[in-house]
């Protein structure tokens, strides 16, 4: 069980996961809630790259390694518009 899961569950749940998880571990738990390594721009930029990946080139095939810098940039782009569309 995890942080999300305590604090979801039942009465109780807490204190269980609690009494299972040293004071460094809860530390990082709440860190990781409070400030993911990774953001919603990342979660945005991983699925337009993947979707930019996989999508056929002109020729019919995918693009290969040496294009993933240039459609990392466009992925990133994509995601800006998405928070921006988000915000709106």
């Amino acid at each position: 069980m995890n942080l999300i899961e305590a604090l979801n569950g039942g009465n109780g749940a807490l204190d269980a996961w609690l009494e299972t998880q040293s004071e460094v571990e809860v530390r990082a738990a709440i860190k990781a809630l409070i400030s993911p390594e990774e953001t919603l721009r990342d979660k945005f930029a991983a699925k337009a790259l993947a979707a930019l990946i996989n999508h056929p080139n002109k020729d019919g095939e995918n693009r290969g390694a040496k294009a993933v810098p240039i459609l990392a940039k466009f992925a990133y782009e994509y995601a800006d518009a998405m928070l921006e569309a988000r915000n709106a």
